[in-house]
């Protein structure tokens, strides 16, 4: 997160203003820019004349060395202090904090980061002492003795460099005496609570009647649905014992949303930990389903096991992750192809049977299945028979003419997304990068199995889908893809800039309709290959008599 390297403590104040090298990366002027180089974690808090403490709170930063003179402190920052104003800044260097004292020289907006201030400042090394938090009072943020609780939080590790001090300047304390009712039941939600020590009960209130339903403890939420709905609270909260809560209030969430979108990961993992089946209280209706169990996880979605409500019908239910379902761009794209793909009915198309908005996120609604995915069969067979190919291509082109006879381009056919039923059926998962024919060029879809076009985000169309099911049908019958350059980039380079290997040479004596198939599918030109999938499975459908 931040680097903790060594670093130079220096011995006296020398001022100056914003260094040449680094005035491009601040106001965006002509002046050279300077790479600064990783932050450290800074703990800041302003100081009056002569060293007594102002009423202002202390805040989090990010350091870098270069600021006035050549022992100054440069400090990238959401807080605006003024010039003049002298200050407390304790560097976090794994594991002590380094104190120095100084003077903010200059302050200048920071063009590549909106809301961000840098503040050079003068400083001169004190002593290795972490500040030390106030003996009573609440209301206050996070002091570095705190950062050890926070630092043990699964979410917390997750976060971004840039959103751990914007997260860390918006949590606040409270402290609770056992007894004490901090939420209450109908009344608006507008903060979320993490425990750091204590527990308390969740009771509901029905009828009439108090229900004990659910005890919270440490570095668990409470009250989290404030940040995902802001409905009222529907149960109350009570603390069993003395308590100490971090609270993150829902305007300030929002706000730090804006600055770092990326935090908006964090709500997923709220939404997660509410699912994990560890809450009794937790709600875990989604329309008219209800969900059950994990099934796993990924860049883009975490996928549910589930059942309709009052029946037990087996369904799967992906959550796609609120860092990308927060985007205005992505959810106004996905709510206009959502109904082209709830529109795919096919016996080769999973079955899409809804589409939720609900915790500030999307939930997509499907049949459940029971088999493998072809990749899972690959890792284990490497290779298949022409025979057992020709089966599962023939169904995937199937699958895809549906599609395109409806316009719509799948744009992530590849292994993972070819599910394998025990009766041999099988089915195309995963719309979820799909969009209309002529799509405008977006980078989306699985690195080895990309078209050309799509690698450099030109628009997409039928032939795109029939280049990944070729580069499919190769590592189906080859046992390996037809680039392993190593690294994504340079994947991705080969195949905009050379034709794949001759599988026929990969494999001697391979079946002349499926290495007919796969060269024309993995036509580098558009204009070469296929027009669509009902091409492709005319190829596969000639008379021939497939080896086994």
């Amino acid at each position: 997160m931040f680097r903790s390297q060594h670093m130079r403590y220096p011995e006296k104040k020398a001022e100056g203003s914003p260094p040449r090298g680094i005035r491009r990366s601040m106001t965006g002027d002509d002046a050279p820019a300077r790479d600064l180089g990783p932050p450290r974690l800074a703990f800041v808090k302003p100081t009056c004349e002569g060293g007594a403490l102002r009423a202002e709170l202390p805040f989090y930063a990010e350091a870098y060395e270069g600021g006035p003179g050549p022992t100054g402190l440069l400090l990238r920052a959401t807080d605006r202090l003024p010039v003049g104003r002298e200050v407390r800044v304790f560097i976090h260097d794994f594991p002590r904090w380094r104190g120095f004292k100084g003077q903010v020289r200059w302050s200048r907006p920071d063009a590549q980061r909106a809301g961000y201030r840098f503040l050079g400042c003068t400083a001169v090394y004190v002593d290795d002492d972490q500040p030390q938090a106030p003996t009573c009072g609440d209301a206050r943020g996070p002091y570095p003795a705190d950062l050890e609780f926070f630092q043990r939080l699964p979410f917390f590790s997750g976060l971004r460099r840039e959103a751990i001090c914007p997260f860390l300047n918006c949590v606040r304390r409270r402290a609770l005496r056992a007894g004490d009712c901090f939420i209450r039941q109908g009344e608006e939600g507008d903060v979320c609570y993490i425990v750091q020590r204590g527990v308390c009960r969740i009771v509901l209130e029905k009828n009439g009647e108090l229900r004990p339903v659910g005890i919270i403890g440490e570095q668990e939420f409470v009250g989290e649905m404030a940040l995902l709905t802001g409905e009222p609270r529907s149960a109350h909260a009570e603390a069993q014992t003395d308590m100490v809560l971090w609270g993150i209030p829902r305007d300030e969430f929002e706000a730090l949303i804006q600055v770092d979108p990326e935090v908006a990961a964090f709500l997923t993992e709220i939404v997660a930990e509410r699912f994990a089946g560890r809450k009794i209280t937790a709600d875990r209706r989604i329309g008219d389903f209800v969900i059950t169990d994990v099934v796993g996880k990924g860049a883009f979605a975490i996928v549910y096991k589930g059942h309709p409500v009052g029946r037990q019908q087996p369904v799967a239910i992906k959550m796609l992750r609120h860092d990308i379902a927060m985007q205005p761009e992505f959810i106004a794209s996905f709510r206009r192809e959502a109904s082209l793909i709830a529109a795919l009915k096919h016996e080769n198309i999973v079955r899409v049977l809804g589409v939720e908005e609900r915790f500030r996120t999307v939930f997509i609604i499907m049949e459940w299945l029971e088999g493998r995915t072809l990749r899972g069969l690959l890792d284990d067979a490497r290779r298949l028979s022409a025979r057992e190919a020709a089966s599962i291509l023939t169904q995937v082109c199937r699958a895809l003419a549906h599609a395109h006879g409806r316009a719509v381009i799948h744009q992530d056919v590849n292994p993972a997304n070819i599910f394998l039923l025990p009766d041999g059926k099988v089915k195309l998962l995963d719309f979820g990068m799909a969009g209309p024919c002529g799509s405008p060029g977006r980078m989306t879809g699985t690195p080895h199995y990309m078209a050309p076009e799509q690698v450099q985000c030109l628009p997409v169309d039928e032939r795109t889908d029939v280049y990944a099911l070729g580069v499919t049908a190769f590592e189906m019958v080859c046992g390996r893809r037809p680039f392993e350059e190593g690294n994504a980039f340079k994947v991705m380079s080969a195949q905009v800039e050379r034709g794949i290997p001759d599988p026929g040479r990969v494999v001697p004596g391979l079946c002349p309709i499926l290495r007919d198939f796969i060269l024309k599918a993995c036509r580098r030109d558009p204009e070469e290959r296929p027009p669509g999938a009902t091409r492709l499975l005319e190829l596969l459908e000639q008379p021939s008599d497939l080896p086994l």
